[in-house]
């Protein structure tokens, strides 16, 4: 009796295990991978519902082959990529937990690589009290949901393509009339003109919406 009871126990928590969903952060792991592999399967995997519904495999394909083609650096590390998500005084569950990844930009090699734990842990701490980085370096955004549907967990695939190809543009000194022309040959004119921003309320938001804006201080950035 005491052998089958364990038995039991250990089924029951075999299958609780199986049917958890990934933690948020090994899901935008995954995703950052995906993006840097132009791994457009497994991105389509973790889109959200509403985003499978404005955008096929075949779009997506499309959209990170010209990502690529634009930014060949995005493939170019070995390293893979950690997800780190600042610290929140609020003890509310949000919809999504945003996620940043940062990399080293090395543009005379047309190379990014992905920082090792220890350097992302100091720039995260840096970046959430002066929102800034250190010369060299380039940041980007991943939001992940914090519902999941069974062993299922989708992240805002669509938004996190956007926050890379911003930051990028930027990094090159891009004007910003470029940069709206880069945004419509890779996203509008392959079929996208607007992308899901809240996983839950299923929230779109036009890609003509983009703002960019310089700082007194010469800075670069965006708004959206």
């Amino acid at each position: 009796m005491v052998l089958i009871t364990c038995l039991v126990i250990v089924v029951s928590a075999g299958i609780w295990w199986y049917w958890q969903p990934s933690e948020p952060a090994v899901v935008a792991a995954h995703v950052m991978e995906a993006i840097r592999r132009r791994d457009a399967q497994t991105l389509y995997h973790y889109t959200c519902a509403e985003e499978r519904e404005r955008v096929t495999l075949e779009q997506l394909q499309q959209i990170l082959n010209a990502i690529h083609q634009r930014f060949p650096e995005l493939s170019q590390s070995s390293e893979v990529p950690i997800a780190y998500r600042p610290s929140t005084l609020t003890k509310l569950v949000p919809s999504d937990y945003c996620f940043l990844f940062f990399f080293k930009h090395l543009p005379e090699k047309n190379q990014l690589i992905a920082c090792s734990a220890k350097e992302v842990h100091e720039l995260g701490k840096s970046f959430s009290q002066l929102r800034r980085l250190p010369e060299g370096y380039i940041r980007f955004t991943l939001c992940v949901a914090s519902q999941a549907k069974g062993r299922h967990r989708c992240a805002l695939v669509m938004q996190g393509l956007v926050f890379c190809v911003l930051p990028l543009s930027l990094s090159q000194n891009l004007s910003d009339k470029d940069i709206e022309i880069l945004i419509h040959n890779i996203f509008i004119a392959n079929g996208v003109q607007a992308v899901v921003i809240d996983s839950q309320a299923g929230t779109v938001r036009r890609l003509d919406k983009i703002r960019l804006f310089r700082l007194p201080d010469g800075r670069r950035g965006f708004e959206w």
